[in-house]
């Protein structure tokens, strides 16, 4: 990522815009082998639905289609990240939000879609999960990155 203010991002399509700003802020930041370890404060649960990854992960190659299930697997990711970032302190978790934002929900955006409805309301949530991206941005001081996200 570039560090001034003043550029917008060139891409007209949302969806290489969040892919391409994710994979920039993660590349950048070159820590990413020890994104596990930031999730360490997050309360997820032990079990989780198998089933539900392997749908997100079939979702995010753009030939399946994409469910109301694996948008809520978006906002259920964005709600506990949130939730880290009010317990834990701003900026936490970063890396690893922005890794799943580029590599598995925008990606996600080019499946198919029974319904127009569905469709929105997926882009609603990856738009969100951006939004915690860049407010994770701001509360490290890092401005510019924070508006590029927003």
């Amino acid at each position: 990522l570039q560090s001034s203010d003043d550029e917008a991002p060139a891409e007209s399509d949302p969806v290489l815009a969040a892919t391409d700003l994710g994979r920039a802020d993660v590349e950048r930041r070159r820590f990413l082998a020890i994104a596990a370890f930031t999730t360490a404060g997050v309360a997820m649960p032990l079990g989780y639905d198998h089933e539900a990854t392997a749908r997100m992960l079939r979702a995010r190659t753009g030939t399946s289609l994409v469910g109301a299930e694996d948008v809520d697997v978006v906002r259920q990711i964005t709600a506990a990240f949130s939730a880290a970032d009010e317990r834990l302190g701003g900026g936490h978790g970063l890396t690893t939000v922005t890794a799943y934002l580029a590599d598995t929900a925008a990606p996600m955006l080019r499946g198919r879609f029974p319904s127009e409805a569905l469709r929105r309301t997926a882009f609603g949530a990856v738009a969100e999960l951006a939004y915690l991206a860049g407010w994770k941005h701001h509360d490290l001081g890092q401005e510019g990155a924070a508006q590029r996200y927003y």
